[in-house]
C-alpha cells in the first residue's frame, strides 16, 4: 500500500478514472495473482472499498460510456468469480449522477453500495458498512466488579475499552457475540502499578485511543453519556434515511442508464444494494 501511494504521489493526475483496473488491481493484490506484490492470506475474507467520485471514463476514453461500464462489470464478474467482495462508495454529485458502475460492482459481488452526497459525511457512512459479523463486545473487570465504562466497536470488528483497574493484579474479560448467535470468551490479566509511567502506546491503537478519550472528555465536561449516545443514534438514523433515499435514486438513474446503455442482465446472485 506505502509503495502504490508513492507511486501516485509522483504521478500527476490526469483527469480520467479507470475503474476497471482498480477492481482488477485490487483482485490481483487480495488474491495474491501474478504481479501482486502482496502475500494472500488463505483465511481471510477478500473485501474492497472502492471510493468514487466520477463516472468511468477509461479504458475506451470519455465518450464510450458503454464500453467503459462494460469493462467495470466484466471487472466485478472477475472479483466475484475470485471470491472478493466489493462495498463502493458514490461521492458526490457527479458519482451519483451516473452510478450504474459503483451500484453494479457491488450488485455483482454480493456488497453493498453506500451513497454519499456530501464528502464531509463519508467517514460516518463508511462506518455504517459491516465488515464483519460482530454484534457486541463486552468488557469486564472482574477484579473491580464493574464495566468498561467507554468501548468502542469498529466496523471491521476491532474494539477498545477504557476500563478502571485496581492496584496491583486485574482480570479482565472479554466477551464477543456474533450476529449468528456464535460468542467467544476471554480473559486478560493486566498488572497495574499507580506510580509507574505510562508505557507507549502502538500506533495501532491511536485512533480507538482517542476516541475513548474524546468520551471522557465529553463526560469531563458534564455532558451526560446517554444524551450523547442518543444525538450520534439520532444523526446516524438521519444519515441512514438520506442514504436509503440517495439509494433509491441512485438505483433508478443506474436502471435508466441500464436502459440507455442496453446492458445485459447481470450475473450470479443479487447482493445488498
Amino acid at each position: 500500500m506505502e509503495a502504490a501511494l508513492d507511486s501516485l504521489l509522483e504521478t500527476p493526475p490526469e483527469g480520467s478514472t479507470h475503474m476497471a483496473a482498480g477492481l482488477d488491481q485490487a483482485t490481483t493484490e487480495l488474491r495474491g495473482l501474478r504481479g501482486a506484490q502482496s502475500r494472500p492470506d488463505p483465511e481471510a475474507e477478500k473485501l474492497v472499498l472502492f471510493f468514487t467520485d466520477g463516472q468511468p471514463t477509461l479504458p475506451h476514453g470519455p465518450d464510450a460510456m458503454l464500453d467503459n461500464v462494460r469493462a467495470v462489470l466484466r471487472a466485478a464478474d472477475r472479483a466475484e468469480r475470485a471470491g472478493v467482495r466489493v462495498h463502493s462508495f458514490a461521492i458526490g454529485p457527479e458519482a451519483l449522477a451516473g452510478p450504474v458502475a459503483a451500484v453494479e460492482m457491488a450488485r455483482r459481488t454480493r456488497g453493498s453500495f453506500t451513497p454519499v452526497r456530501s464528502p464531509g459525511d463519508l467517514v460516518r457512512a463508511a462506518e455504517g458498512v459491516e465488515l464483519a459479523s460482530i454484534e457486541e463486545v463486552t468488557l469486564w473487570n472482574e477484579t473491580r466488579q464493574e464495566a468498561a465504562r467507554f468501548l468502542w466497536l469498529g466496523g471491521d470488528g476491532s474494539w477498545a475499552g477504557l476500563v478502571d483497574l485496581a492496584p496491583g493484579r486485574n482480570r479482565l474479560r472479554v466477551r464477543a457475540r456474533a450476529r449468528d448467535a456464535r460468542e467467544a470468551e476471554r480473559f486478560i490479566e493486566v498488572h497495574f502499578a499507580p506510580e509507574a509511567p505510562s508505557p507507549p502506546l502502538p500506533g495501532k491503537f491511536a485512533l480507538p485511543h482517542t476516541r475513548l478519550l474524546e468520551d471522557c472528555l465529553e463526560q469531563a465536561r458534564g455532558l451526560r453519556l446517554e444524551a450523547e449516545q442518543e444525538r450520534a443514534a439520532q444523526i446516524k438514523r438521519k444519515l441512514r434515511l438520506e442514504i436509503e433515499a440517495e439509494r433509491a435514486r441512485a438505483r433508478q438513474r443506474a436502471n435508466e442508464q441500464r436502459k440507455q446503455l442496453e446492458l445485459e442482465p447481470a450475473r450470479g446472485g443479487a447482493g445488498r444494494n
